[in-house]
């Protein structure tokens, strides 16, 4: 039964009435509703199709009775319950009794919450409350600090299971029914819970929905947590569109709680979106909060979120140790600890004792772990990996199969799917051990294709990633191979993770070892080793000491079998043993006769480093060890500097890029260089600038208010954008500026000129899209009279008459081909030779360049010079398109309003309807549709005092 006949057979009922009759969730209507093509689409059972069989036969006649009048209450006025019995009228006594309980409950969202309890509690035991729904409403006070400042989910559930009873029967005021179901839908969506149930939340929720006040905005934010949280195991598209139809809610959080819930919400999108930098704001900023409220558990939570974050990322194994005994503390001096998040804790300290080698404390924490994650009943599966590398480097490999079979047991209903697709990924490592990589493949794909693992679970996809590929090399599927990797470094771009970086360089080793690309391959592993050693890792330097040994024995270099003996050596010494292992490894190599072997070239040597500096997620300060240990390597027996001014500017091998952290940074190497020496440093410049300025933390953004009154930045990601652009106004570095059309990249290159020392001197603006292909050199370097036909005075040309200011050249990607290597000679040496003149002029000239084009692919394509691209790309920014930054969208609407009103001072207001359109639309043309539609809006005489949303006139 395909999503069309399911959609005719609903007819006119809502999802939600559509539920209710089937027995199911409205999400579960929605999905099975979504086209095959969608992956969020899911298909009924056969038991589902069977009821939906009949009421397709029996017609919307009989399905609407069978509903009871579920669509017509969907219409019932706000006061009635969604579904069941309207909630009782308040009474005299109840109202007496809201008057000495309702003010407790507001402190209840603030720091002075645990006196509120007290407080609670001293009237429940007095019996000053006369009324049962005061004092179930009390009571209701209490179950919230149970589950949010202990998450005590076991004995909220208890309390919980009568009052739901009671409405269930009717028998209970709006403002007890609105607090019931709002907590039962918090209870029923929190992760360390047993109960966690989708439908459930949905159902309570939808139920606090319609007998919340809309200024109830506290409440409303707890609701949106229910909401947005219940979905995080749903899939990442799933939990985003959760998030943009709440964010309304969270954004408008005013007490302490409620704001520490929207933070972690706002953490949690970041993660959707792979926006670690926003993950991490939110984050510490949430981590605040909960300090300041000693929710203890909710601290835990987010220790292992961080401890999480610090081993997918660039930290060294003993930080994350540092990470996890803090944690511990915490946990000692808790009445209550939370099993799930203490068991995410206790994986990244297995992890990190893995790769320490220090393997009998790993199996101590595992022991530890699965002790309490059976006592307390919670999940496993932040354990598979770390216990499945464990069990690989401890040839013990004969265990990942049962390992996968226990995790596919567990009888947790909550992330069920979680293990399952964790347990996936185990069976498809047990598989590859085994010899049966098509299998392995299989199992692998299913991972990658599942929906479940995409929220806050990183760490498998990017293990899954290596070992899909790793399947299909050890299958001699190399470009099955290759396209796995091309998948995970897509996948990267979005969560980066520096150690996984190093493992997906390793494995591009392993693919240009058996394509016999040997020095591509020598690169990659010696570029997989320095970065392994750069995160303290000792198994995996171990192992990449062996994969560089391999390869120099397939080379033919000399002592390559005496460097592999003492690889190998150095594994038994750390216990590190495992004959499959081994196997794996040599089959990928072959030795070769010592006659074949070359010693590399300086340019080959460089391409290896600029793969260790492209290593994604290590910090700035890893990413300048790194670069001093890759000079000493490019450039050996001569003295090589990384600092930051104390080097003299005379320094002919030392170069000099902006650093957005300590202002500019000097490096290279000291007395004279050589014109091949000199060409490696700049590259290597072009990479470090753009590295640094990546890596560096953003800065508060008020240093640009004053100059940019106008622009706007409401989302995070603007205002990130904003502060970048602050932090640049000393800089005269190139910028790249990219980014879709329409969202303001101009805007963004003219805001860079007026901060920056050269705002009150020339900004010209050469749009590369608008000028004809034969007149490109003339207009850009300027010609003399007579020097072509047609030329019939001088012209300075646009470089020429930015001089001292600021060039903006947009749509870069349009400059023709032929025209390139004169821009790049312009940037390179500041000098211009007009057409007809046969000498330089010297220009000082900042260049911004912009473009809505991948020139990552143009430069593949063949259509933009390599040396060009990395020349501009010194600095990038990103303009997000709107549909990403939404708390822009009525900010600007505001600004267009204010500038297009007929008269000073008389702009008119957007209607509540209007601000909600303009919310929920997904402005394809960015911020140059806003202003048209804005336009368009104030174009009709007489121009109203509030703009509805029929002004608008937005497309359906």
């Amino acid at each position: 039964m395909d999503h069309q006949e399911i959609r005719a057979i609903r007819g006119p009922l809502s999802r939600a009435a559509f539920a209710r009759v089937l027995g199911v969730t409205s999400l579960t209507v929605l999905r099975w509703e979504l086209p095959d093509d969608n992956k969020e689409a899911r298909r009924p059972r056969a038991r589902t199709v069977e009821a939906l069989q009949r009421l397709k036969d029996e017609g919307h006649d009989a399905l609407l009775a069978a509903s009871h009048g579920a669509a017509e209450e969907e219409e019932a006025p706000e006061d009635a319950l969604e579904a069941g019995s309207p909630p009782l009228p308040s009474s005299p006594e109840l109202a007496q009794d809201s008057a000495l309980v309702e003010p407790l409950l507001a402190r209840l969202m603030g720091e002075g919450w645990p006196r509120a309890e007290d407080e609670l509690l001293g009237l429940l035991a007095s019996k000053r409350l006369r009324s049962a729904p005061g004092r179930t409403l009390a009571t209701l006070g209490l179950l919230q600090v149970q589950l949010l400042a202990r998450l005590d989910v076991r004995g909220g559930l208890l309390t919980l299971t009568p009052i739901l009873d009671d409405l269930e029967r009717g028998a209970a005021p709006r403002e007890v029914a609105a607090r019931a179901h709002l907590l039962a839908a918090l209870l029923f969506g929190l992760a360390d819970s047993r109960f966690f149930d989708v439908g459930r939340v949905n159902a309570h929720a939808a139920e606090a929905d319609a007998l919340l006040a809309p200024e109830q905005t506290d409440l409303r934010v707890l609701l949106a947590t229910a909401r947005v949280a219940s979905t995080r195991f749903m899939g990442s598209s799933v939990a985003q569109r959760a998030y943009e139809s709440n964010v309304e809610s969270l954004n408008r959080a005013e007490a302490a709680l409620p704001r520490l819930l929207a933070e972690n919400l706002h953490g949690l999108h970041a993660e959707c979106r792979g926006d670690e930098a926003a993950v991490q704001r939110h984050r510490d900023e949430s981590l605040t909060l909960a300090e300041r409220l000693e929710f203890g558990p909710f601290v835990l939570a987010l220790l292992a979120d961080r401890a999480w974050r610090a081993v997918n990322g660039a930290s060294v194994p003993q930080e994350v140790l540092e990470l996890t005994q803090a944690a511990r503390k915490r946990a000692a001096a808790m009445d209550l600890v939370p099993a799930e998040a203490m068991v995410r804790i206790l994986a990244c300290e297995v992890e990190a004792l893995t790769r320490l080698a220090r393997f009998q404390e790993a199996d101590e924490v595992v022991a530890e772990a699965n002790a309490l994650a059976k006592r307390a009943g919670v999940p496993r599966y932040a354990l598979a990996m770390p216990i499945a590398r464990l069990y690989v480097f401890t040839n013990r490999v004969q265990l990942l199969a049962p390992w996968a079979d226990s995790l596919e047991a567990e009888t947790v209903s909550s992330p069920r799917p979680l293990g399952n697709v964790h347990a996936l990924a185990v069976r498809g490592m047990s598989a590859t051990f085994e010899g049966d990589t098509d299998r392995a493949s299989e199992l692998l794909s299913r991972v990658l294709g599942a929906p479940e693992p995409t929220v806050g679970l990183p760490f498998l996809v990017h293990h899954a990633h290596f070992e899909h590929a790793l399947a299909r090399l050890l299958s001699k599927d190399l470009e099955g191979c290759s396209a796995s990797m091309a998948r995970a470094r897509k996948y990267i771009l979005q969560h980066p993770s520096a150690w996984h970086s190093a493992a997906y360089l390793r494995m591009e080793s392993f693919l240009a070892l058996a394509r016999g690309q040997l020095a591509q391959a020598r690169q990659k592993a010696e570029a997989t080793l320095g970065t392994f050693q750069l995160l303290g890792d000792s198994v995996q330097v171990a192992l990449a000491q062996v994969n560089v040994a391999l390869v120099a024995r397939s080379e033919g270099a000399p002592e390559a079998e005496n460097r592999l003996a003492d690889a190998l050596t150095e594994l038994k010494r750390l216990g590190v043993w495992s004959p499959q292992l081994m196997q794996r490894a040599q089959v990928l190599s072959r030795p070769a006769p010592a006659d074949q072997w070359q010693e590399e070239t300086l340019l080959q040597r460089l391409v290896g480093a600029l793969d260790r500096l492209s290593v994604r997620g290590l910090s700035h300060e890893q990413h300048r060890r790194s670069l001093a240990t890759i000079l000493g390597e490019l450039f050996p027996g001569r003295e090589a500097m990384v600092g930051g001014r104390e080097a003299p500017d005379d320094e002919p091998g030392v170069v000099v890029v902006p650093d957005s952290k300590d202002g500019v940074l000097r490096f290279g190497v000291r007395g004279p260089v050589g014109s091949d020496e000199l060409a490696a440093l700049k590259i290597l410049a072009a990479f470090v600038s753009r590295l640094l300025g990546d890596t560096a933390s953003p800065e508060p953004e008020a240093i640009a208010d004053n100059v940019l009154p106008h622009f706007i930045a409401a989302a995070p990601a603007t205002r990130k954008l904003k502060a970048d652009i602050a932090r640049l106004s000393r800089s005269s570095a190139t910028i790249l500026i990219g980014g879709e059309s329409g969202t303001g990249k101009e805007v963004v290159a003219r805001a860079v000129h007026d901060l920056s020392t050269r705002a009150d001197r020339p900004y010209i603006v050469f749009n590369c899209a608008s000028v004809p292909r034969d007149l490109f050199e003339s207009q850009l370097f300027g010609h003399r009279k007579g020097s072509f036909t047609g030329a019939h005075a001088d012209s300075p040309g646009v470089i020429s008459a930015a001089h001292g200011g600021t060039l903006f050249l947009d749509e870069i990607g349009e400059l023709p081909l032929d025209t390139q290597p004169k821009l790049l000679r312009f940037l390179e040496n500041a000098e211009v030779t007009a057409l007809g003149e046969q000498r330089p002029r010297r220009v000082d000239v900042r260049v911004l360049a912009a473009t809505h084009r991948d020139l990552g692919r143009l430069m593949r394509d063949g259509r933009f010079r390599e040396d060009l691209y990395y020349r501009l790309n010194v600095v990038p920014l990103h303009v997000p398109p709107l549909r990403e930054r939404p708390e822009d969208v009525v900010a600007l609407a505001r600004l267009f309003i204010a500038r297009l009103a007929p008269e000073p001072g008389r702009a008119p207001e957007l209607a509540t309807d209007a601000l909600h359109a303009l919310r929920r639309y997904a402005w394809p043309g960015n911020v140059r549709e806003l202003r048209n539609v804005i336009e368009r809006a104030m174009a009709y005489a007489p121009v109203p005092a509030v703009l509805q949303v029929e002004h608008l006139r937005l497309p359906s």
